[in-house]
């Protein structure tokens, strides 16, 4: 599943969220295979 579906599939907004997977950043269009260790961080930003 591409990161951008398993965002979606969550309800979360992709420009809002990083992908990290086995302690690696993903951008949303790379697959994410099974059986791999997912988290999800909320990105803010104040301007």
């Amino acid at each position: 599943m591409r990161g951008y579906d398993l965002l979606k599939k969550l309800g979360l907004n992709p420009e809002e969220h990083l992908i990290i997977v086995d302690g690696e950043l993903y951008t949303e269009d790379r697959v994410i295979k099974k059986d791999k260790e997912v988290k999800i961080v909320k990105v803010t930003s104040s301007g």
